[in-house]
């Protein structure tokens, strides 16, 4: 399964500034009905400042071995994990992104912008790690995403690639848009092709990476089968430039092209798709509901919980269920994923005994 984010373009033009953010430089951006819409950008984050938690570039390939603990406390690893490390990955302008592959030792066909591994977000920077206990995961997850530990021993592949100019990949860094899809349909394209691959990918991730899936998604790429979502500029960190949203939108305020490139195309998306959203963040709730109602395949399923997206994600009740849609549509399995309820919805109660309820149907007009 492949989780990416942010992406970009180009080489820095003349035209450069400073500000109390550091440098900006005008550059053009692809977007939908315009290959060079101008646009500012500044200078990211150093690669070796303390806050990027950058490992370094080190291409490599190790056996992390069962039995293995990353760190005190965390989960143990029960299978051998076959570990690559910042393999790269050629897009179609000649941009080349790394990405690090966590797969099976013994099998051979199972097929961002926070970093690959810890990186610049990390759960450990959140409030009782949003209530994630570190038991719960290895700390090979990138943040947002899938725990290698638990699906390389259910025989899958994980692939957390660098976006556009995160860390060591080249180039500009973007905020989704058509940049983002073009490159994620590039990298999914790569991916099936590799021999350990089975042709099948899936995509799977919490908020920044959930968002990217649905551009992703747009563009069709012929080897993406199912999608999962559940819907910081400062923090990424890499050698060039990251696209300046702030600056955009205090100059272009107003829906324009530029914004109009930032909306997921998502009556495109003809994968099935597993969709979660959460109450607890105004950012992407409503963002996950409209994803849900607008995708136009019916082989859709929604799940609002009553709790923390990042807590929810890592609940074992919850993995075991991504697992079965997984297994069905990556894996062919005849496992019954499809009387799974379409929609089902945590009503909550303030004396906390909230329900869930299940609606089997779509209803037309959604």
């Amino acid at each position: 399964m492949a989780s990416l984010a942010a992406a970009l373009l180009t080489s820095p033009s003349l035209a450069t500034s400073s500000t109390d953010r550091g440098e900006i430089v005008q550059e053009t951006l692809k977007i939908y009905g315009n290959d060079s819409y101008p646009v500012p950008m500044r200078r990211l984050l150093p690669t070796d400042a303390p806050r990027a938690r950058y490992p370094g570039f080190k291409p490599e390939t190790v056996v992390l071995k069962a039995g293995t603990i990353r760190r005190e406390g965390a989960r143990e690893l029960t299978c051998d994990i076959l570990f690559e490390r910042d393999v790269p990955v050629t897009l179609r302008d000649g941009i080349v992104i790394y990405t690090d592959i966590f797969r099976p030792c013994l099998q051979s066909s199972r097929g961002g912008p926070y970093g690959k591994e810890i990186g610049a977000q990390w759960l450990d920077d959140l409030a009782n790690r949003s209530n994630v206990p570190l038991s719960r995961v290895s700390e090979l997850q990138k943040f947002e995403g899938s725990d290698p530990a638990y699906w390389v021993s259910q025989g899958y592949a994980v692939l957390n690639p660098d976006a556009r100019g995160a860390y060591a990949s080249e180039g500009n860094m973007t905020s989704w848009g058509r940049q983002l899809a073009e490159d994620g349909y590039d990298f999914v394209e790569w991916a099936a092709a590799e021999p350990w691959s089975s042709g099948k990918l899936g995509m799977s991730g919490n908020s920044y990476l959930a968002v990217s899936q649905w551009f992703i998604a747009a563009e069709h790429p012929p080897h993406l089968t199912p999608g999962f979502s559940e819907a910081i500029l400062t923090t990424f960190s890499g050698n060039n430039f990251v696209e300046d949203l702030p600056r955009m939108l205090a100059n272009e305020g107003f829906i324009n092209p530029y914004w109009q490139d930032k909306i997921a195309r998502l009556d495109e998306i003809d994968v099935p798709a597993y969709i979660v959203a959460s109450y607890t963040n105004s950012a992407h709730a409503r963002g996950t509901l409209d994803g849900f109602r607008k995708i136009s395949l019916q082989e859709k399923w929604l799940r609002v919980h009553n709790t923390q997206e990042w807590e929810d994600y890592y609940e074992p009740e919850h993995v075991a269920e991504l697992t079965e849609f997984f297994n069905r549509y990556l894996k062919d399995e005849a496992n019954d994923w499809e009387s799974t309820p379409r929609v089902r919805i945590s009503v909550l109660d303030p004396g906390h005994e909230d329900t869930v309820k299940h609606c089997v149907s779509i209803p037309a007009s959604v």
